[in-house]
């Protein structure tokens, strides 16, 4: 999150970079997110037990839940920001609706049905139908480009690395 307020000020020039620059930053969010969230995952277990002891172990459990979860936080921080930068405020009241809506009515749900462990998936839920579905639902055409885009820059290095792979192997073939 401290990463998208770091890079704030390149969003907010307006030029014809701005958009490519979005989508680069986008895709550093993303790529922050899930490093964050691997590394949240593999490491809980050993966090929880040597701060606070094997008594808490089930914890662990609860901070992978969350862990699953966090790169759509970290864009839905990122997404603020540009929101901003486009003069959308009021998408974002839209989009605190709906996030308060889901969180509550998954809280309930889920809460009964799993206990403290339906309210850490409830939490995670509602991020991702703030950040995935609402800006489907409410036609915010330039949001979702943005994310497809940022997802596309994450991506392409990773296709670009395989297909000079593919090509290096066939050429010692």
């Amino acid at each position: 999150v401290e990463s998208v307020n770091f890079f704030y000020h390149k969003i907010c020039e307006k030029n014809e970079n701005q958009l490519r620059r979005m989508y680069s930053l986008g895709a550093l969010v993303i790529l922050i997110g899930l490093s964050c969230s691997l590394l949240l995952l593999l490491s809980s277990y050993f966090l929880i037990n040597t701060i606070y002891g094997s008594d808490f172990s089930k914890s662990a459990y609860i901070l992978n839940i969350f862990a699953i979860f966090m790169p759509f936080s970290f864009w839905y921080a990122y997404r603020k920001k540009f929101i901003v930068v486009y003069n959308k405020e009021k998408i974002v009241f839209i989009y605190s609706i709906v996030t308060f809506s889901a969180l509550f009515l998954t809280s309930i749900v889920l809460g009964s049905l799993l206990g403290v462990s339906g309210v850490a998936y409830s939490t995670g839920l509602s991020f991702v139908i703030s950040t995935i579905f609402a800006p489907l639902v409410f036609k915010q055409k330039l949001e979702i480009e943005i994310l497809f885009n940022s997802f596309v820059h994450v991506l392409l290095p990773i296709r670009l690395a395989k297909k000079n792979l593919i090509s290096r192997i066939q050429q010692t073939i």
